[in-house]
């Protein structure tokens, strides 16, 4: 896949601490977060009960925020974090 090639060599922690498939509902758990642009990846996975973090792209309901989509995921994982940490507490 030329897609997960070109992402490993810019992430190559990738391939260690996640998951790169082309069936990513099969991964959902709880403890597995989604970042996707897809909608269709994105309702796959939360219904199996996973945590997502769509990406903005021009072709999502998200378009308007494309050009701050590092911003919203990063954000977005923040407040994970956040939940998670308090529901430990």
């Amino acid at each position: 896949m030329p897609g997960v090639d070109m992402l490993l060599a810019a992430w190559p922690a990738a391939g260690r601490n996640g998951g790169i498939a082309r069936m990513k509902a099969t991964l959902a758990r709880p403890d597995m977060v989604l970042i996707d642009d897809s909608l269709a990846n994105i309702e796959a996975y939360k219904g199996r009960h996973g945590p997502v973090i769509p990406v903005p792209r021009p072709w999502n309901p998200l378009h308007s925020l494309t050009h701050r989509a590092a911003e919203v995921v990063r954000r977005e994982l923040e407040r994970l974090v956040e939940r998670e940490a308090e529901d430990d507490s």
